[in-house]
């Protein structure tokens, strides 16, 4: 059985959902996001095992062009860089948009946290971030923070979520988590092919 897919600009409904999504991480990314909608899109399609898929694309002026001039959008699966995709309501964002903001300077709200050698292997392998595989934790770090997770080359290697506050980190054992994995680049390599 063929998929089928259908790809347009997203509608008010969804960008309400990537709004309030984006709107927990960072309100840079809101105000970018906002003076970019006309080049949002969505990719739906109806895989052959059943399981929708709901993606958001970001395009630039030469992308735009090309999709509206292709006539049968049905035909389109991905365009542009892929910013996340849609699932239950909720938008999660894709570590390829974080980086892209990250070079950008958008999301310099944003705290930064950086991994050992061996914190970057355990944190690629899906793990979440335990005390000792930190070198370096942002001042002022709380919980609930969105956590970016750099490598020793200054690679975004993992976007996470802090469980504790900055005062609370030398307390604990070495073994401790102190932010969760939501999702990381090792994610490529462990997902099914």
């Amino acid at each position: 059985m063929k998929d089928s897919a259908s790809f347009r600009m997203i509608n008010q409904t969804e960008n309400t959902i990537i709004r309030n999504s984006v709107s927990k991480i960072s309100s840079d990314v809101v105000s970018f996001l906002d003076s970019l909608k006309d080049f949002l899109y969505i990719s739906f399609y109806q895989k052959s095992n059943g399981n929708l898929s709901l993606k958001i694309f970001l395009l630039n002026q030469k992308h735009k062009i090309l999709v509206e001039e292709i006539e049968n959008k049905d035909l389109i699966y991905e365009a542009g860089l892929y910013i996340g995709f849609i699932k239950k309501g909720n938008f999660h964002i894709s570590l390829e948009f974080l980086e892209y903001l990250n070079k950008i300077h958008k999301i310099s709200d944003l705290k930064q946290l950086w991994t050992s050698i061996r914190g970057e292997k355990s944190v690629l392998y899906g793990n979440n971030i335990r005390k000792e595989m930190v070198d370096k934790i942002p001042e002022g770090l709380e919980r609930e923070d969105f956590v970016l997770i750099l490598n020793q080359s200054n690679e975004i290697i993992a976007f996470c979520r802090s469980k504790v506050n900055r005062d609370e980190i030398d307390a604990l054992k070495p073994k401790e988590v102190i932010a969760i994995n939501l999702i990381d680049k090792g994610i490529y390599l462990r997902r099914k092919q």
